[in-house]
């Protein structure tokens, strides 16, 4: 899981976690949409009321429960090759040792424009923005980098 990451710290609540004290499994996609809004809102400075995107389909792939009072963080990636779809990969780690990923999520989408409901592009500059984030070149301070060393831990 090499690569360049946006980091959204998560509070996590008592009521998202169940009897047994690990992290209810609806309450993952609730993270995702924080850390996704996160992602380009706050980081990429995109106007979700005039482009979205729509979830074309998603997957969790859980590697280890998450139990209460663990920091958590959701280390977000997002790539697209025309403008249209873009696939996101977002890995639930420890916010205190990102190696420790309890697991690994992905998602499609489909940017649309939310007043005429139709397939759009995003706009040039987030995809620009966001190409030159993945790959590191632009700089913020909530974006780390994974790096080989990482990459077997975060399978385990």
């Amino acid at each position: 899981m090499n690569g360049f990451y946006v980091v959204t710290d998560i509070q996590t609540r008592f009521c998202d976690f169940d009897v047994l004290g690990h992290l209810n499994n609806a309450v993952y996609s609730t993270y995702i949409e924080l850390a996704r809004v996160h992602f380009y809102q706050d980081i990429l400075g995109m106007d979700l009321t005039q482009t979205t995107g729509v979830v074309a389909n998603f997957n969790i792939d859980y590697k280890r429960p998450v139990k209460f009072g663990t920091p958590l963080a959701v280390l977000s990636r997002a790539e697209t090759n025309d403008g249209r779809t873009v696939n996101m990969t977002f890995l639930f780690a420890n916010a205190k040792d990102h190696s420790k990923v309890y697991a690994v999520a992905t998602q499609r989408m489909v940017a649309v424009d939310p007043q005429t409901s139709q397939l759009s592009h995003l706009p040039k500059r987030i995809q620009r923005d966001m190409e030159l984030l993945m790959v590191g070149e632009l700089t913020h301070p909530a974006v780390v980098e994974l790096g080989e060393a990482k990459e077997g831990a975060a399978r385990a």
